[in-house]
Order: structure tokens, then sequence, then C-alpha cells
């Protein structure tokens, strides 16, 4: 038996355009190049007023939108990724823009052997705590770690890791809650005949 898993639709989209998106800059020695435009884009789509409904407007057709989006952009992107830019809008996939700038960041950092991790404390770490735990995870991922780091006080103290879908939970809280569960486990024990 398989276990099949569901994923977006847009998801899936964005994963094979920023994949293919990839693969060319790749091979033109422009990886670096395209992730910058990109991320340009992507925040200019989010800051400039109007940017974003032109960019995704139906009542205006996808050539006359792609060629204007080309004479605006030329001279601040590379021809790759204004290229890239004129096939999403005449597909009608300028609104997956976003997502898929954050997949080809992803998919360029595990080509990299860089590892997405977020790790939550109870207070802020100074910066010798953050090479510390850097550190450790390096040596444990194999990898280089981007560390997203977040506060939760109701954390309590000791730390949460996510790596993707996978959580180390090395709190304090987490610890309270599994010897919470280990009493009660063997509580019901002893109750039962």
């Amino acid at each position: 038996m398989s276990l099949a898993v569901e994923q977006d639709p847009a998801t899936v989209l964005a994963d094979e355009y920023a994949r293919a998106l990839l693969e060319s800059a790749e091979a033109e020695g422009l990886a670096d190049t395209v992730a910058a435009d990109l991320s340009a884009l992507a925040e200019a789509v989010r800051r400039v007023p109007g940017v974003d409904a032109y960019w995704l407007s139906p009542l205006i057709p996808a050539d006359v939108r792609a060629g204007r989006i080309g004479e605006a952009l030329a001279p601040l992107v590379s021809a790759l990724t204004l290229d890239f830019l004129r096939v999403l809008v005449r597909n009608g996939r300028g609104a997956l823009l976003g997502r898929i700038g954050e997949r080809y960041e992803r998919l360029r950092d595990l080509r990299a052997g860089k590892v997405e991790v977020i790790v939550t404390t109870a207070v802020p770490l100074d910066e010798p705590m953050r090479r510390q735990v850097a550190s450790v995870l390096a040596e444990a991922l194999d990898a280089e770690p981007r560390m997203e780091l977040e506060v939760d006080p109701d954390v309590l103290g000791g730390m949460t890791v996510r790596i993707g879908d996978r959580v180390i939970d090395a709190s304090v809280a987490g610890a309270l809650d599994r010897l919470r569960a280990a009493m009660i486990r063997r509580g019901k024990e002893r109750l039962t005949p």
C-alpha cells in the first residue's frame, strides 16, 4: 500500500516553474542573479500600489501586459528573468510569482546543501548562542542551516527546532508534556487489571 500525499495545485505549479527556471538559470550561470530579480520583483508587487492589479489584470490582454512589463523591466532584470515573466503572464500564472520565488530559493538552498530551520526559544538568543546553535545544527544535519529565529515564552526554556516537517522538542514545556503523558500512562496501567 502506498501513501499518497495531496498537494495544493498552485504549489505543484510553483514547484514546476521554479525548477524549470532554476535549471535554466544554473545552465546560464545566473542562479544568483535570477534569485535577486525574483526577490526584488516580489517586493515591488507587494509594496508598489497598482503593480499587482496591472500584473494580474484580466482586462488587459496577456500579450499587451507581457510587452509592457518587458519594456518596464528590461533595464532592471536579466534577460532570462524577463523571458520567464513573459511566460508567466502569457500563461495566466502571474499570481504565482511570490510562491515561485520562495520555491526557487528553497530548491537553490537544497542544491547548495543548505537547510531551512526554525528555532524557537523562550527568549531571544544572543550572538554567541546563535553561533553555537548553528554549529550544532550544521554538524547534526551535515548541511548549512538557514536559521529563522522565533521567540515564544510558552517554550519556558530550551528550544524547539523545526526542520521541514520534523520537530525536535528540547524545551522545558515539551519535557513537562512528556512527563505528564508518562504519568497518565502509568496511572492507566496501574488501573488496568
